[in-house]
């Protein structure tokens, strides 16, 4: 997926089927729609995070250590990655955001 992070689209597709193929593995199937549901709505903000380079490479050197820990099958290290990178994510994209959100269209 690593040469994949210059090319946003598809990244975003490779990052959609990396995270979904590893919560289809759990068997859970209401989990994985509700995954699924969650995801759909994040869209937006997913296709922003894709297109920002540096979050785009952390997000990638964070799958590799996921799927390490998978082909090792230690679950708990993976589900502790796995936790990590969804915080991460969550925490640079926000940051990446902050610093816009005094920008508002309802300044009088």
């Amino acid at each position: 997926m690593d040469n994949s992070v210059d090319r946003p689209a598809l990244w975003a597709r490779l990052h959609s089927v990396f995270h979904m193929t590893l919560y289809e593995a759990s068997n859970q199937r209401y989990l994985c729609r509700l995954i699924r549901q969650v995801r759909d709505r994040s869209q937006l903000y997913i296709n922003l995070y894709v297109r920002l380079p540096d979050l785009s490479r952390q997000a990638h050197l964070e799958h590799v250590a996921i799927v390490d820990a998978v082909e090792r099958h230690d679950a708990d290290l993976a589900q502790s990655l796995i936790e990590g990178h969804i915080k991460s994510s969550a925490a640079a994209l926000y940051a990446h955001l902050r610093p816009h959100s005094d920008q508002t269209a309802f300044q009088e």
